[in-house]
């Protein structure tokens, strides 16, 4: 499996590459929900990383349930406006447009688990 910044999961190797790449994403996303937001460079540092990240994972399409759940990390993290709702799904005020993304995200998980 490559480590380049281009890589993609091979056919054969379902979505290792993902998988990865989405357990790197979740640490890294709780790492910036603690990150002090007056430090402004730290936090602007945190940022460019996991956007980057985020870019590597929508290239990578999906093979199983569990890729996606990958991916649609990646939509609900771009869609999620409210503070403090990243791990827990949208407030009743949030929009419809997230509503949906927390729910997609939701049964992809229910499809990946079986549950």
């Amino acid at each position: 499996m490559a480590d380049s910044e281009n890589s993609t999961a091979l056919p054969d190797d379902g979505d290792a590459e993902l998988l990865r790449l989405g357990a790197e994403h979740q640490v890294m996303l709780r790492q910036y929900e603690e990150t002090d937001p007056d430090d402004t460079p730290a936090s602007e540092l945190h940022m460019n990383a996991l956007m980057a990240l985020e870019t590597r994972i929508a290239a990578i399409p999906a093979t199983t349930p569990a890729g996606l759940v990958v991916r649609l990390w990646v939509l609900w993290s771009w869609e999620c406006t409210e503070n403090g709702v990243l791990f827990t799904g949208p407030t009743a005020e949030a929009s419809e447009k997230e509503h949906l993304a927390w729910s997609l995200l939701e049964d992809a998980r229910r499809l990946a688990t079986g549950r």
